[in-house]
């Protein structure tokens, strides 16, 4: 049978490359409005009050949280991959429907919305957050303690890079698309991860131990995510 730590050098390594660019990608992702969807959000409409603004931008930390949680109750190995990935895919979506706001009239459906947004960006962020170390840390288990290092040093270069990133795309959008673009360019980049982290990352084997991988590398796992997504 084979394991993890078995593959081939360059497969182990592209398996940690790709979860650490992942982990960057997440911490700009929360990260991106910050400079500003505040002030956006109060010239939109005088709904959305600073309350209003708390809310939105903490209920991404309560329904991480929560999601986080649930998943150290009921996450298994053979599942780790597709709760993986669905994570990536769920918080790129909800990043671009956040993008979309800007373009929305206002009112107290638009603070809903934003909330709604943010929660699921929170649910796909604790999705790929608990999964990625137990899968970063097979291909070199031994080096567990240094490669959880680099996966908390990604998460804080990301969180470093989210604001500059948003307010970069914001300016180059102009008055127009300003608000949308850093997050369709957030969102576009963390889907390539996705579909990239489907044919990279190899599945676990149903009922076997945890390092047994059934195939290393496997294009039906793109069709097995659609049929049976863990969602």
């Amino acid at each position: 049978m084979v394991t993890v730590a078995d593959l081939p050098t360059w497969h182990k390594l592209g398996i940690i490359g790709l979860g650490l660019a992942v982990y960057i990608m997440e911490g700009i992702n929360a990260g991106v409005s910050v400079p500003f969807f505040p002030n956006d959000a109060r010239e939109k409409t005088p709904v959305t009050s600073y309350t209003w603004i708390g809310l939105i931008t903490g209920v991404f930390d309560i329904s991480l949280g929560c999601t986080s949680f649930l998943l150290s109750i009921f996450n298994r190995p053979e599942t780790m991959k597709r709760v993986y990935c669905s994570g990536i895919f769920v918080s790129a979506t909800a990043v671009a429907c956040f993008g979309s706001m800007g373009f929305d009239r206002g009112g107290t459906e638009y603070a809903i919305l934003c909330v709604l947004c943010r929660t699921f960006m929170g649910y796909g962020t604790a999705c790929c957050f608990t999964n990625t170390v137990p899968i970063l840390t097979k291909p070199y288990p031994k080096y567990s303690g240094r490669v959880t290092s680099l996966v908390q040093t990604a998460l804080g270069i990301g969180s470093v890079l989210g604001p500059p990133f948003g307010s970069l795309f914001y300016y180059i959008g102009g008055s127009k698309f300003g608000y949308p673009l850093p997050f369709y360019v957030a969102a576009g980049i963390s889907f390539i991860l996705a579909f990239i982290s489907l044919y990279i990352v190899p599945p676990h084997h149903k009922g076997v131990t945890e390092g047994v991988i059934r195939k290393p590398l496997d294009w039906r796992e793109f069709f097995r995510f659609i049929r049976y997504p863990p969602l």
